[in-house]
């Protein structure tokens, strides 16, 4: 297996390893300084997003069980960015214990779909080249502690995403892996600069580039004609109803047995967060192309991410809209 790709597959494969790099960094931050510190605050966003992943996917397997099954993953996505895009519109009239909230669950539903696409759209495992991406993962677990230079992380992820694309496996985990590698130095450290650096190229080059070489919808009959098919209809219901259903109801679930702890806030507010979280787009985009190869079925998923993540947005935007109001923190 060689590396001549076309440009969008390098996009996918390459530039989306930074992407990944960066989604690993803030998880990491936030477990050991941040909003997912503490073991009821980290188990909320934790058990929100298996909630807004599971549910999601089984309405797609209920649509097309003897159908395409191997695009379940695709509505268990949310998109960070563009969640907090539709908050950042809505400004100051939204708590920071609801954003909060909304990142949290994001950050731990985009780590849910990065292992997703490890594990679940490998192209046939090669376990000698696994091995070698897992000794480097090893390696710089074991050497972090002396080595803190950016350049030798940097080495870390072109070996690994060459072992992990030997291997079969998305090269993009290279990214995950050798983030959760290197050292935190807290909030005006080193990790921190690397980390403001890295946001910048993701959200003015890399998503950009991404959504413009993968988010076309190329329709070979009328588009009434292609939303009425069941993979369409699968991966827009999973976004637009699943996610938010899943995620409210496994945080009201767990918040009623004592599990988990998350801010105080109205049923509005509750069920605009998890609207939002039904804006798939980017990591959805990401996992139809690895789910599917025909351009039919690629268009038909295509169309059922854009609509139900915009529809998502809306509605959750207007909840969030409609529900602000001082609510207590705790």
């Amino acid at each position: 297996m060689g590396f001549s790709m076309p440009f969008s597959k390098w996009i996918k494969n390459g530039a989306m390893t930074i992407f990944f790099f960066l989604v690993a960094m803030e998880i990491k931050k936030e477990l050991l300084d941040g909003h997912l510190t503490g073991i009821k605050k980290a188990l909320a966003p934790l058990l929100g997003a298996m909630g807004g992943m599971v549910l999601p996917a089984l309405i797609y397997l209920m649509l097309n069980w003897d159908g395409h099954r191997h695009g379940w993953a695709i509505p268990t996505a949310t998109d960070i960015a563009f969640a907090l895009a539709c908050m950042s519109i809505l400004g100051k009239r939204i708590p920071p214990a609801v954003k909060v909230l909304l990142v949290s669950i994001a950050i731990v539903d985009d780590l849910g779909a990065i292992a997703i696409v490890a594990i679940g759209y490998g192209s046939g495992l090669v376990w000698g080249w696994a091995s070698a991406g897992a000794v480097l993962f090893a390696l710089g677990v074991a050497v972090n502690r002396w080595f803190t230079h950016p350049l030798w992380y940097a080495l870390l992820v072109i070996l690994s995403w060459v072992a992990w694309y030997k291997a079969g496996i998305s090269p993009t985990l290279s990214g995950v892996l050798i983030a959760f590698c290197m050292p935190y130095t807290g909030h005006e450290g080193q990790y921190h600069r690397i980390e403001n650096h890295l946001s910048r190229w993701s959200h003015r080059f890399i998503l950009p580039l991404f959504i413009m070489t993968h988010a076309g919808v190329a329709l070979t009959g009328s588009l009434w004609n292609t939303v009425a098919t069941r993979e369409c209809l699968g991966v827009m219901m999973g976004l637009f109803v699943g996610k938010p259903l899943g995620i409210v109801g496994a945080l009201i679930m767990g918040k009623w047995a004592g599990w988990i702890h998350y801010p105080s806030m109205g049923w509005k507010q509750l069920l605009g967060l998890g609207w939002l979280a039904g804006i798939g787009f980017t990591m959805s985009l990401f996992i139809t192309y690895l789910a599917f190869h025909s351009p039919d079925l690629i268009a038909r998923a295509q169309l059922g991410v854009l609509m139900g993540s915009c529809m998502a947005a809306i509605l959750g935007s207007f909840l969030l809209w409609h529900g602000a109001r001082n609510v207590p923190t705790g």
